[in-house]
């Protein structure tokens, strides 16, 4: 029987912690755990420090070894919130990718960074941006190296909201195909959650439907007491027009 494994070190702001994964037979198992708390209030140079020593001591004495994926604390981020259009998934990304040359901070070929949707009302879609600075990047696989282990990808803290995520992928499906041939299983897996996830927020499909039309419906009320959001209602009236 096939397994994967996956070695994950998270450098918290307020410990590191290194845990063993394995998938088998399609459910998540975790085989190992281990952290050491860091004290409190550090600068960042001082708290790398402090975490790559407790990492070392932690792999010493667990006899750890292997590739690993590096979780990265918030605080290293540098992080955007901004609104684009509700659009398909590619023109998104296109968008997302300019708007990101105006709010990070620094030329992107500088820093390493993505984006992830936080929350969409079917008109706008709320993207944080984050992104870790190259340098930064670099000296943190470093000094993990040093360890021993193997850096293999860095990652952000976790921040996805599955709900959100469900509406998302949702929003994706109608703005490209009938309604009537949209199923469960489609939205499952753009949003990259378990299909119990999807049951955790709504009992079928027509549910998803009324929440993904919440956002929509507000917009139409504040055109109704003068809110100035034409552009938004216009784009709203041309989706329901056409499908």
């Amino acid at each position: 029987m096939s397994q994967k494994k996956a070695l994950i070190v998270n450098l918290a702001a307020s410990h590191v912690s290194v845990s063993s994964f394995r998938e088998e037979a399609g459910r998540l198992f975790m085989d190992q755990f281990f952290a050491e708390d860091l004290a409190p209030g550090l600068g960042d140079d001082d708290w790398l420090n402090a975490a790559v020593s407790a990492l070392a001591g932690l792999v010493n004495a667990h006899k750890i070894s292997g590739q690993v994926t590096i979780i990265a604390p918030s605080f290293l981020l540098l992080q955007k919130s901004l609104k684009v259009p509700q659009v398909e998934r590619e023109r998104q990304a296109q968008i997302v990718a300019f708007e990101a040359q105006n709010a990070i901070p620094y030329p992107l070929n500088e820093v390493i960074w993505d984006s992830q949707v936080m929350s969409s009302d079917g008109v706008e879609a709320e993207v944080l941006l984050f992104a870790l600075r190259t340098e930064v990047a670099t000296r943190i696989a470093n000094l993990i190296s040093a360890t021993g282990l193997r850096p293999y990808a860095i990652q952000a803290a976790p921040l996805l909201d599955s709900r959100a995520a469900l509406l998302h992928a949702f929003f994706e499906q109608v703005l490209t195909r009938p309604y009537g041939e949209i199923a469960i299983a489609d939205v499952i897996a753009r949003a990259g959650v378990a299909r119990s996830t999807f049951y955790e927020h709504f009992r079928g499909k027509d549910e998803l439907l009324a929440a993904s039309l919440q956002g929509p419906f507000e917009i139409l009320a504040d055109a109704i007491v003068a809110s100035d959001r034409t552009a938004a209602l216009e784009r709203i009236l041309a989706h329901f027009w056409t499908n």
